[in-house]
């Protein structure tokens, strides 16, 4: 599924604030890394997951890194949660698991609602979730 966000949707850096809704992500079939993190906590969610979106930045010195033109950037992830393991760090941008080079500084139920990251708060979209598993 992290991995199939970006096969389906192309990215592409937006100036505007908020996010798309998933939906219009789907529809555009383009979208920035906050939308990609929504798109995919949605579908997480549709499966049964507990999701959540992280705002905060992507520490890239090599630029390798989708989403960033620097050493470093604004970036936007999710996070499920699996019963034994806690939460687990996806980067549908760049196809990642893991947080190595991510630094949160901001998490949150919805993008709008993301809260510092020391004080967290823990519709599916089952058409894409059916055609990326």
């Amino acid at each position: 599924m992290n991995a199939g966000v970006s096969e389906v949707i192309r990215y592409q850096s937006r100036e505007d604030e908020g996010t798309q809704s998933p939906v219009d992500t789907l529809d555009r079939g383009w979208g920035s890394c906050r939308d990609f993190a929504v798109l995919f906590a949605e579908m997480a969610r549709s499966l049964g997951f507990g999701a959540r979106i992280v705002s905060g930045y992507l520490y890239n010195p090599k630029q390798q890194s989708v989403g960033s033109s620097d050493a470093g950037s604004t970036h936007a992830w999710a996070e499920l949660y699996v019963p034994g393991a806690g939460w687990i760090t996806f980067d549908p941008t760049n196809r990642s698991v893991g947080g190595f080079n991510l630094i949160p500084a901001a998490h949150g139920v919805v993008e709008l609602g993301a809260w510092p990251a020391d004080n967290s708060m823990a519709t599916g979209l089952v058409a894409l979730t059916k055609l990326l598993t």
